[in-house]
């Protein structure tokens, strides 16, 4: 019998440590206001995860899958976001500053009221349907 979902309040998420998720982990991490700063989940599948007003500042998610995830409200700052698929990601009111984008997946993302810069967004992919903030600029080229 394979063990129970694990959650953010049996500690197996730690901000302390680096993560290495495995095929089989699984998470429940719904419901707002999570703690998780500083987490490190390189690689980890959070899609569909609603993650609204949870403190993930400074937090490793490269490569991390958090598309059709809920993040309104969240504080991300100075997190590592680096190649993570955002695909239809729900960011609006989201604190992105200082966060890395470099090469994530922006395509229907909703962003409308985040803190983000133009610069920041450089280097990402977005689409038509991609809502940024009033006053940031779509990047000129998209990969």
């Amino acid at each position: 019998m394979p063990p129970p979902p694990s959650t953010a309040s049996n500690s197996v998420i730690r901000s302390d440590r680096a993560y290495r998720p495995t095929r089989s982990d699984s998470f429940n991490l719904t419901g707002s206001r999570l703690g998780l700063s500083g987490v490190s989940m390189p690689g980890s599948d959070l899609s569909g995860t609603d993650l609204s007003a949870a403190d993930l500042s400074g937090a490793g998610l490269t490569r991390t899958d958090l598309s059709r995830a809920t993040m309104t409200q969240a504080d991300l700052s100075g997190a590592d976001l680096s190649d993570a698929e955002l695909r239809d990601a729900r960011l609006a009111g989201a604190e992105l500053t200082g966060a890395d984008l470099t090469g994530a997946d922006l395509s229907g993302a909703d962003l409308t009221g985040a803190r983000v810069d133009s610069e920041q967004l450089k280097g990402t992919r977005t689409d038509s349907r991609t809502r940024l903030p009033a006053g940031v600029a779509a990047p000129v080229s998209t990969p």
